[in-house]
């Protein structure tokens, strides 16, 4: 027994580091995420409720020049789509909108990781990564009112004094964005990994018909991508 442990130490050291990127190394990943969730509020006699659905897959290419940092290039594709929707009432006054939100786009983006060692075949990755992009994104929505209710029943069509308008518009955004942040990354075989991304600091821009700017920091599952890592 002993003799067959020490024949197989040195032979399983060996299948770990092969398993291991090396300098010069080519790594081709696949990753992706699907995020969905609902919320409702309640305030007094009114409601607001949002839905929100996103799913994207993106491929990377790296090239490692050291054992421990790479540089590489990768190409996202994002389907969004949500939905927020209100009912108000004052008096014997309802108010409703609804507004739908749909944009489907590609993502170029450049980035740089730096592979750090914590056991085996298991490493912490951080990596910067940043990206630009046109976007555009679709919007539908209709409102209504209905004035003079009467009874339990609320008849917007009905009703007196009653309104209702629908609406659509297409806007076109300059989106970029920067991300600094970790990854879990272990090697299980020669060749292969895998990659768990669980959030960190991101910063976003949103330009063009709408304006918009932020920084979060956040490991919400919104965020979360799963991977698999091949290298050559």
């Amino acid at each position: 027994m002993r003799k067959i442990f020490l024949f197989m130490l040195p032979l399983f050291a060996a299948l770990l580091s092969m398993a291991q990127p090396a300098a010069k190394d080519f790594m081709v990943s696949v990753d992706g995420n699907y995020f969905k969730t609902k919320s409702t509020e309640t305030i007094a006699d009114s409601k607001f409720k949002t839905e929100e659905k996103s799913l994207n897959f993106s491929l990377s290419v790296e090239r490692m020049l050291t054992r421990r940092f790479s540089v590489g290039l990768s190409l996202a594709r994002y389907w969004d789509d949500g939905e927020a929707s209100s009912s108000i009432y004052s008096g014997n006054e309802l108010s409703m909108t609804v507004v739908e939100t749909e944009a489907n786009y590609w993502m170029p983006r450049v980035f740089c990781k730096y592979y750090l060692p914590v056991s085996g075949r298991f490493y912490v990755v951080p990596h910067l990564k940043t990206g630009y992009t046109k976007v555009e994104q679709e919007l539908v929505g209709f409102q209504a009112t209905a004035t003079e209710l009467s009874g339990t029943e609320l008849e917007l069509v009905e009703a007196t004094g009653s309104t209702l308008a629908s609406y659509g518009a297409v806007a076109d955004l300059n989106y970029l964005d920067l991300e600094l942040a970790p990854e879990l990354v272990c090697f299980f075989a020669e060749h292969w990994g895998v990659s768990v991304y669980a959030g960190g600091l991101r910063y976003e821009k949103v330009s063009g018909d709408l304006e918009d700017s932020d920084w979060t920091f956040s490991f919400k599952p919104k965020y979360w991508r799963l991977g698999v890592n091949f290298t050559f």
